[in-house]
């Protein structure tokens, strides 16, 4: 669940709000009890809380289901990579949701060996976690939205054109100009890790460009970076990475990552 930060003035606010409408009208979510610092209205979860945002929380029972998958995976396999496709807090963002964190190091203590996390299109940082990798956002590898078709009609409507005056490919471009217009978008990294006694011994950064400013087919297609924008990608993941204690070396244009070893008792 995800809940806005609100302060007690507003959550009185919404309160009011939520009482004047029609009775039976407004209602929990099944299953949701109301406690005196949350509040559901209109489909939106609001909590008091410090400051603004958003924090979310798992559902127990999902996280559960997704943890026994990986002691199951780890009981029958020597190597368990997990994974998650999720934008949250929303693609603008490059810092991964409180949520994610504490889903990733529950995934390494299940017994994955690595975790990597795709959806917001831009890099997030990399944690080692009882030296085991965390990759929040590995970005795009392949990125051709642009060339969808056919358009649902439902993304016409939310950007009030008429799907009978535009041709798919005209609103693909319109598109990508207002979502996706920025190299940004456009620059990932290939993660190469190299284990040994079940550790990530090392992790070998080799930065992409997809062809940002290029046309339909030639865009969005992985490329080698050249020097110059390879050293700005690897600038940006260091930045990322130092919250979560990673460094980040740039070693002929490959960013390399060497963790401590952990304690044999402290890994699986």
């Amino acid at each position: 669940t995800r809940y806005a930060l609100v302060t007690e003035e507003e959550m009185e606010v919404l309160r009011g709000i939520r009482d004047d409408q029609p009775e039976g009208s407004v209602r929990t979510r099944p299953g949701e009890e109301e406690k005196d610092d949350e509040l559901s209205l209109f489909g939106v979860s609001y909590r008091v809380g410090e400051g603004r945002g958003h924090v979310h929380e798992m559902n127990d029972a999902d996280l559960e289901e997704i943890l026994q998958a990986i002691r199951h995976a780890k009981r029958n396999s020597d190597f368990v990579v997990a994974t998650i496709h999720a934008h949250d807090p929303g693609n603008w963002s490059d810092e991964p949701p409180n949520f994610l964190v504490d889903l990733a190091h529950r995934a390494i203590d299940a017994g994955a060996d690595e975790f990597v996390g795709h959806g917001p299109h831009q890099l997030r940082g990399i944690e080692i976690y009882r030296g085991k990798p965390i990759f929040y956002s590995l970005a795009n590898f392949v990125f051709q939205v642009e060339l969808q078709e056919p358009v649902a009609r439902d993304l016409y409507e939310g950007f009030e054109i008429d799907p009978d005056t535009m041709p798919d490919s005209e609103f693909n471009r319109r598109w990508l100009e207002i979502g996706f217009d920025d190299e940004i978008w456009y620059e990932s990294v290939l993660a190469e890790s190299r284990f040994a006694g079940g550790q990530v011994r090392e992790i070998r950064l080799h930065p992409v460009e997809l062809g940002y400013g290029l046309r339909g087919g030639n865009r969005g297609v992985p490329r080698t970076a050249p020097p110059e924008q390879a050293r700005e990608i690897l600038e940006r993941l260091r930045g990322l990475s130092r919250p979560f204690g990673t460094e980040i070396s740039i070693e002929d244009g490959v960013g390399v990552i060497r963790p401590a070893v952990v304690a044999t008792g402290a890994s699986r």
